[in-house]
């Protein structure tokens, strides 16, 4: 229980008036922690070369549901003309912000885009939720 609803919890409002509150701070509480993973999702991104490492993910991501392969961050690697030590620092910021999660195999490392979470991101930035 949050500290507004222990605080409406002890007013002697009627129970309806209580129950409205309650609904209203769990809404702004949502809406807040939204904001927040948002800004962090955002703050992630905003450096270039991890959106690139970001976008190279994506993209092995859609190429695996056709054939089969996973996204081994060694191809990345190769791909990209960074040391392995930044991307390695750059899929930790990603991973920190939710935006992929990174599972190893064996002496492998294999990045997944995290789909809950660009929904989320996609459902706060969208103009239909406004309503």
């Amino acid at each position: 229980m949050t500290e507004g609803e222990k605080a409406i919890k002890d007013t002697s409002i009627g129970i309806e008036a209580k129950a409205s509150l309650v609904h209203c701070i769990q809404g702004a509480e949502k809406t807040t922690m939204k904001t927040k993973q948002l800004a962090k999702i955002m703050k992630a991104l905003s450096n270039a070369n991890r959106l690139e490492l970001y976008l190279e993910i994506k993209k092995k991501h859609e190429v695996s549901y056709e054939t089969g392969e996973e996204c081994f961050v060694t191809d990345i690697i190769t791909c990209m003309n960074i040391g392995a030590p930044t991307i390695s620092h750059h899929l930790k910021e990603l991973a920190n912000a939710d935006l992929i999660t990174t599972e190893r195999r064996g002496k492998f490392l294999v990045a997944q885009i995290n789909k809950k979470t660009l929904d989320t991101a996609l459902q706060v930035l969208s103009l239909k939720g406004d309503k």
